[in-house]
This record gives structure tokens, sequence and C-alpha cells, in this order.
């Protein structure tokens, strides 16, 4: 279980540093009492090793700021079995979910089951946004972009798989409704799909890019985000077994060779 304590500043923070074999302090302003505990450099695998260490962060909406402390936590804690306790200093942060779902990731040591939690989270968090915003404005099975003529459909706004034509570049071809969609529902969780915003809603300004989402940036490699942005029509299994793939290609011959998409088994 992880140990986070979200507080609205170090008064609120009340340890005996004592108690711990390290403390570790990610603010750029701490209190005078951790001045000396501000990351610079970490001690070594070997003596963090099952060590009890304090963690104490003041949040702040740079996002940039925030990864490169995730990245570190990784490195200090992902291959150790060293308890942490985390103080979280909110700070009206943006990203205070998005940092405690970093934070519980690392606690998963099992690599298929950590990309799991992350997979699911994310599209738990899509699902609740297009359901909060209503973004699709859905009726009668034709969502805005059905009714305003915009898109290519006439109903079920974009759940339409296809392929493009190995002739004629641009072209698609077999499209019908997705093979996943029952009742009216997403039967798989497709990741792809979900992060997809339409030409219509992407002219509101509405979009989600993975680069952007601090979980998926902290966690996975440019190669991966091909992965999940570019396999539409695909299901949960096999978009996970495609993350867990090991490549070693240089990126643009990953891309040449389309190694980012889920092959069809025959």
């Amino acid at each position: 279980m992880i140990n986070v304590k979200i507080v609205k500043s170090y008064v609120e923070i009340n340890v005996n540093k004592s108690d711990y074999d390290f403390v570790f302090v990610f603010d750029q302003e701490p209190e005078a009492e951790y001045r000396n505990e501000v990351v610079r450099k970490l001690p070594s695998q070997k003596k963090m090793q099952s060590a009890k260490i304090l963690t104490i962060i003041r949040l702040n909406n740079n996002f940039k700021h925030l990864k490169n402390i995730v990245l570190t936590l990784r490195k200090m804690t992902e291959k150790s079995d060293a308890s942490v306790t985390y103080y979280l200093i909110v700070n009206d942060s943006k990203y205070l979910q998005d940092f405690i779902l970093c934070l519980e990731a690392m606690q998963i040591k099992d690599r298929k089951e950590k990309y799991e939690y992350l997979y699911d989270k994310t599209c738990e968090y899509l699902d609740e946004q297009f359901s909060k915003y209503n973004y699709c404005d859905f009726n009668h099975d034709k969502c805005i972009a059905n009714r305003n003529g915009t898109c290519r459909y006439q109903e079920m706004g974009c759940c339409h798989s296809f392929k493009l034509s190995k002739f004629i570049p641009g072209m698609l071809t077999n499209e019908r409704v997705c093979q996943y969609l029952s009742n009216k529902k997403c039967s798989t969780k497709n990741i792809s799909c979900k992060l997809h915003c339409c030409g219509y809603l992407r002219e509101k300004g509405i979009r989600f890019k993975t680069h952007e989402m601090l979980a998926l940036e902290c966690f996975f490699n440019q190669k991966q985000h091909d992965i999940i942005n570019l396999n539409f029509f695909r299901n949960r299994e096999e978009i996970i077994d495609k993350l867990l793939e090991t490549n070693y290609e240089p990126y643009l011959i990953y891309l040449m060779h389309r190694g980012h998409k889920v092959k069809k088994i025959s």
C-alpha cells in the first residue's frame, strides 16, 4: 500500500527526520529545516535497498519539472524494497491525481501489471472526461459531427473500422461499424480510440496528447507512444502485449516498418 499524505504546507508535516534512513526533498524553495535534504544527487541503489525513506515534494503546474521528479523517483524506488513515505505539498497543482497515479505505478514491480494499471487508469480518465463534458453529444445514435455533416458516417460517431487501400493512398476500404461496438458501447478498452478526437472536436480545441499526460510520458518511450496512439480497432490485450514487446530497431526504421502496429493473427 502506497503511503501518501497530502498537505498544504510544511507545517502539516509532523515527523521526526531521525526515524528515517534518508530524507529527500523536491522543492525549489524549501523550509529552512529541510534545505539540506533537497535532492541533488541520489545515494547508490545498494544504500537505499530496504531503507526507510521520507520524501517531500512540493507540486506545481510545471509539467517538465514534475516529469523530472517522477523519473528521479523511479530510479530511486522501482528496483529497491525501500519503504517510502510521501508528503505532497499540493500548492494548487492540477497534476495532483496524475502524480499520485505515477507513485502508485512505481509500487507495481511486475512490468505487465504496471502497464495494465497505467492503461486502465488512462482509459478510465478519458471515459470520465468524455462523459463529464459530453464532447460527442450523442442523440439518437448520432454524435454532433454526424448531425452537422462533418463526419463521413451517418450514425454511431467515428466507431467505424476500416483498412487503408494498398493501391490508392488515403483511400479507405472495408468500412463498417467496429466489431467491438456492442449494445452501442465499446466492449473492449481501446486506448487509441479513446484518445481520438475527430476533426470537429479538434477545431473546438478538444484533444488529448499522450506526451502531455504525466503517467504516459513518464513510463512509456516514443515507440510505445506510437503503439498507444495508432492501434485503432484492436482489443486491450493485443495493445498491452504490443507495449510489452522489446524492439531495438532505430526509430526511423521502426517507423518505416510500421513497428507500432498490432499484427493481425491469421
